[in-house]
């Protein structure tokens, strides 16, 4: 993710090497935490189960105890 830019910053527009990694770690702390989100939730789309005949139980949070492995 962040190389791609950092190379294209140094070989395209000709930055230096400290400031393309300067701009690599301002981008990485500044989409640190949509990424975080993003992959908890692709992880919790593709690795939990939901079971629709436990919607109405008394303890909600059953509803996401099983894992599909």
């Amino acid at each position: 993710m962040l190389l791609v830019p950092s190379l294209i910053l140094v070989f395209g527009f000709d930055w230096s090497v400290n400031g393309a990694m300067a701009f690599a770690i301002a981008l990485a702390a500044l989409t640190y935490i949509p990424i975080l989100r993003i992959s908890r939730s692709l992880y919790l789309h593709a690795m939990m189960r939901y079971d629709k005949s436990l919607e109405n139980s008394a303890n909600s949070a059953s509803n996401y105890d099983k894992t599909i492995f």
